[in-house]
């Protein structure tokens, strides 16, 4: 996933087995805001998610598209556990190419993930690019990060676990 470079297999693995990844915006003064999203990523290793316009995170990031995303298992433990942690500009999709490849990269994820199980439900919801454009509520939200990492092996301060990060080169 990682623009054809060889990426370890934990990159691949953190970004294909979670659904959601938690958003980090924040006012042009700093006051920040955290919110879950249902994602995609394409091959060149940018994030995709929808939202509403009137969300808090989607007024931000209209006032400042700085922002930080993490992706990981809640539910893992010790050594099992892998996570993602990204700063990224981040931008409202309106071409329209775009804007089908991404609900496609959904309806695909949707389907293998069972968040949907029913193929006409997908496929309308692929094919309808008119609820992200216009006077829609909806937008579909681009993330391009510029600096990725990945939780490391744990370090041992005075018997204490702490995390490391690893760079992941973009």
């Amino acid at each position: 996933m990682n623009k054809g470079n060889n990426v370890d297999k934990s990159y691949d693995r953190i970004v294909s087995d979670n659904l959601y990844m938690c958003v980090g915006t924040a006012t042009r003064v700093g006051e920040p805001w955290i919110s879950q999203v249902y994602f995609v990523n394409d091959s060149e290793n940018n994030f995709y998610w929808y939202s509403s316009v009137k969300s808090r995170h989607s007024r931000l990031i209209a006032d400042n598209n700085n922002i930080a995303f993490s992706i990981f298992d809640s539910t893992a433990v010790g050594d099992s556990v892998y996570a993602l942690y990204a700063k990224a500009t981040c931008q409202v999709v309106t071409d329209r190419k775009t804007l089908y490849s991404a609900l496609a990269l959904y309806a695909q994820k949707m389907l293998r993930t069972g968040f949907v199980g029913n193929v006409h439900e997908v496929s309308v919801f692929a094919t309808n690019i008119r609820d992200f454009l216009g006077n829609s509520e909806l937008r579909l939200y681009k993330a391009v990060p510029y600096e990725i990492s990945k939780l490391g092996e744990s370090k041992l301060f005075n018997g204490k676990f702490v995390d490391q990060r690893v760079s992941i080169a973009l």
